[in-house]
């Protein structure tokens, strides 16, 4: 996670277990704290505990989210396929 300078948390990333061997990450970084590297340094820390723990970590984003796939380059994930979701009538393509 990333503080701010009053420390508060402005950005973090997690791991979610979707089988005995992958983790999924999800990250969130704060609007006012984007562009500043934040959630490339959460979701490359992530990436490290899944890979220590002997996990295949997984990156998702949405689509349209292009600073998300931004971080998911600069970290080496390498585009797998699309997943469809439909949560309260709500398709996305991620």
């Amino acid at each position: 996670m990333a503080r701010n300078e009053w420390g508060h948390i402005v950005s973090w990333a997690a791991l979610k277990c979707k089988s005995d061997d992958v983790w999924e990450l999800a990250v969130v970084t704060d609007a006012p704290y984007r562009g500043r590297g934040l959630a490339r340094s959460v979701v490359s820390h992530a990436t490290r505990a899944a890979l220590d723990a002997g996990k295949l970590p997984t990156y998702l984003y949405e689509v349209s989210n292009t600073a998300s796939a931004r971080v998911a380059r600069a970290l080496g994930y390498q585009f797998y396929g699309y997943e469809l979701t439909c949560e309260y009538g709500r398709v996305t393509r991620r």
